[in-house]
């Protein structure tokens, strides 16, 4: 496993995690364990929403969109973010 910068853009520069197999895949085994990953022992933060961009209705969809705010990738969880290890906290849903 390495650690990597990916190019900085207008949110900053944005780290992720490869395997020596060079690939990036939830549950993969050569993946290191969340707690190991950057931000896996830091204490849980609030998940950050932006607005997202919806084609087929051609509107912004304001709050549409995760965003971890520890490294800026989208989590694809709630719970944790998959690339940099960060926990969020449990948002209360209507």
């Amino acid at each position: 496993m390495n650690m990597e910068q990916a190019p900085s853009d207008a949110i900053g520069t944005r780290m992720y995690v490869r395997c020596g197999w060079d690939r990036m895949c939830r549950g993969c085994e050569h993946q290191p364990a969340d707690e190991d990953k950057p931000n896996g022992k830091k204490p849980p933060v609030k998940l950050r929403w932006i607005p997202s961009y919806d084609a087929s209705a051609d509107k912004i969809i304001p709050n549409g969109e995760p965003q971890c705010p520890a490294c800026g990738q989208m989590p694809y969880s709630i719970e944790r973010c998959i690339f940099c290890g960060q926990k969020f906290l449990k948002e209360e849903t209507t």
